[in-house]
């Protein structure tokens, strides 16, 4: 971007955090980003945004006049990244959802401002998907995918089931035959793609990887610490080279 910023990673633990943030407050620092498991420990150290406040996980902070700011740039970004590379919408679609941990809310929080046609929602442990679930929205059995699938719907795999080095897992089997036009999303990024999608691919499918919402998240991260937005592409080639 021909700016002189740069970038660190820092490996803190929870109980580390207060006392981290308070090292790094000031308005120096551009922004940070936090990964599991800091995304909802951080909620007592900051003000989220209405946006993280409704997912109920927080990604990236900045400071803003004497405190630390939070917000999530997961669901934003996965949005962005189904809209750009599958340059479809989801309105009027039936959406799938697998997983009920942080990037499954964040995915349900954009996937319900599209006005889909419906919303259900898959889970190993069924008390977790009710628990995210809102009243129009169904929870099912984990094996009930295929008489779920329908023409045109997306699934959505949210869990880290299948990355690597477990890249020979898959969360669920596909049916034989799917229905036309599904389209089957994995947010795992490597590996690229996941065994999943490729099962999916060879059965018809169109799939999205992780790779464009890894990159779209940290674009709004960025956009939202500085208010310069990177394009996609060099970061995507960036991402896929050191996937190689």
């Amino acid at each position: 971007m021909g700016q002189p910023w740069h970038f660190e990673k820092r490996e803190v633990k929870p109980e580390q955090l207060a006392s981290v943030l308070q090292e790094l407050a000031g308005p120096d620092l551009l922004g940070i980003n936090l990964t599991l498991p800091l995304k909802e420990e951080v909620f007592s150290h900051c003000s989220p945004t209405p946006e993280a406040r409704a997912i109920g996980a927080i990604n990236c902070l900045r400071w803003r006049d004497q405190g630390w700011e939070g917000h999530n740039s997961d669901g934003q970004g996965w949005l962005d990244s189904f809209q750009e590379e599958l340059k479809v919408t989801l309105e009027g679609r039936k959406v799938l959802v697998l997983g009920a941990g942080g990037a499954c809310r964040a995915v349900l929080h954009k996937v319900r401002g599209q006005r889909p046609a419906e919303i259900v929602l898959f889970n190993r442990t069924p008390e977790r998907a009710r628990a995210l679930a809102q009243e129009s929205e169904r929870v099912v059995g984990w094996t009930d995918l295929a008489s779920e699938l329908e023409p045109d719907c997306v699934v959505v795999q949210t869990t880290s089931v299948g990355m690597w080095p477990n890249q020979h897992e898959v969360p669920l089997a596909w049916p034989a035959r799917l229905p036309s036009g599904v389209i089957a999303c994995d947010l795992v990024y490597n590996p690229s793609p996941t065994l999943w999608l490729s099962q999916a691919a060879e059965k018809g499918a169109r799939t999205l990887d992780g790779c464009g919402m890894l990159v779209h998240q940290a674009m709004c991260a960025i956009e939202w610490w500085t208010g310069h937005k990177p394009e996609s592409a060099p970061m995507m080639r960036a991402l896929k080279n050191s996937l190689r």
